[in-house]
């Protein structure tokens, strides 16, 4: 008796346990579902309210509903849904059913540890460098063998009397490899570069991905190949994923315009005129200032638009380009603002691009010292960490102002 007390006991616990797992997955089916009839909603008022034409009027509503959708998912992510969840915290406790199952997106990324190793030898044309390195990238293609391993194979073949110390004994390396060092430390170190570059690759695109939303993401390193493998479940806009990982960091200076400078009304003005002209009725009312809202302060920052709103700005901003200052680059931070009470919102920088080849004036290699500095709240600081920089050639007459931004 006492024994089927406790099996019925244990089999209520993982009822129990069962149905609050189950719980997660219902809540976000819930939610999903409200998204779905929020977009097919505005969608459908799209169409009607813009008159647009029969024939494509199937695919327009699709479209405009994908993107609602995606709006009023990005809207609700950090609102409480579900006993103090928020839906992001739901989406990623609900039952995981991979890419078989749910479908998404699948990604092998690929470390480039030629162009490391080639950056750490301080970029050096010594010609059995070059044939090591050469002959490394070509063995590569067909071994399933280390980079690092293919290139200390190819270098004892192509010079095996020297050593590697002649080539990697540079200023950057000075503190690892030292003039009378050993092939096989110089290897050593090597592959600890490696190992860092890879790791910090992998720990860029999982916040990445984290900023993205993907739940129950898969990301794990191959091996010591340099490969990263990332798994999407449930990713319905691959384009949007692509760009976001393959987007690459630089440190770049570039003067900005004033939020003074740039007339939106004129823009949101001209859009309206274009889309007017473009559909069978002119009731396109206020284009711009649907997705975007005007910061309306006398600085950089031009205001703020939902993350999936931002593709629709810049095309607006495209259109407009007639009545932009020259020059104009809207650039969009890379995390939601914290400036505005709101979930999702980016800013909008206005970036001043003046060069011929439209590259920032001045990049990280004006940086001649770099250093973390804490606010100290005992001098009325809040102890928030701060990046305090030296550079040269920095005009005096910019005002820097720091904020990651997509290229």
């Amino acid at each position: 008796m006492q024994s089927k007390g406790w099996i019925r006991f244990v089999a209520i616990c993982l009822a129990i346990a069962s149905i609050w797992q189950l719980s997660f997955t219902l809540v976000t089916r819930l939610q999903e579902k409200k998204a779905a009839k929020y977009a097919q909603e505005q969608a459908l008022q799209f169409v009607e309210s813009n008159n647009v034409a029969a024939d494509v009027r199937e695919f327009v509503q699709d479209s405009v509903a994908a993107v609602r959708n995606r709006a009023y998912v990005d809207s609700i992510s950090n609102e409480k849904v579900f006993l103090g969840y928020s839906y992001k915290s739901v989406k990623e406790k609900e039952i995981n059913l991979g890419l078989d199952l749910k479908g998404g997106m699948n990604v092998m990324l690929q470390v480039q540890l030629e162009d490391l190793v080639k950056a750490l030898s301080g970029n050096s044309s010594d010609p059995d460098f070059v044939a090591a390195l050469a002959q490394a990238k070509a063995n590569n293609t067909a071994s399933s063998a280390d980079f690092i391993g293919l290139f200390e194979q190819a270098w004892e073949q192509v010079a095996p009397q020297r050593r590697l110390a002649e080539i990697f004994a540079t200023y950057e390396l000075r503190d690892k490899v030292a003039n009378d060092a050993t092939n096989a430390q110089v290897i050593s170190v090597i592959r600890q570069e490696a190992k860092s570059a890879v790791d910090n690759s992998f720990n860029v695109l999982r916040n990445r991905i984290d900023r993205f939303g993907v739940t129950q993401p898969n990301i794990q390193q191959v091996g010591n190949s340099g490969k990263i493998l990332i798994e999407l479940p449930g990713v319905k806009d691959p384009e949007r994923v692509r760009k976001l990982l393959q987007g690459t960091a630089s440190l770049e200076f570039w003067p900005t315009y004033q939020g003074n400078e740039v007339d939106l009304y004129a823009v949101d003005a001209r859009v309206a005129e274009i889309l007017g002209n473009l559909s069978d009725s002119t009731a396109v009312a206020n284009p711009l200032f649907r997705v975007f809202s005007p910061s309306g302060w006398n600085n950089a920052c031009l205001g703020f638009a939902a993350g999936v709103d931002t593709v629709t700005v810049n095309q607006y901003l495209a259109m407009a380009a007639d009545v932009l200052p020259a020059g104009f680059r809207g650039m969009w931070s890379v995390k939601p603002t914290d400036l505005v009470k709101g979930n999702n919102l980016y800013e909008l920088v206005a970036i001043k691009s003046t060069s011929r080849d439209g590259k920032a004036p001045l990049d990280g290699g004006v940086v001649t010292d770099a250093r973390v500095n804490f606010n100290g709240a005992q001098q009325g600081g809040n102890g928030a960490p701060s990046v305090s920089i030296s550079a040269s050639r920095l005009p005096s007459s910019w005002t820097v102002w720091c904020i990651p931004i997509l290229p």
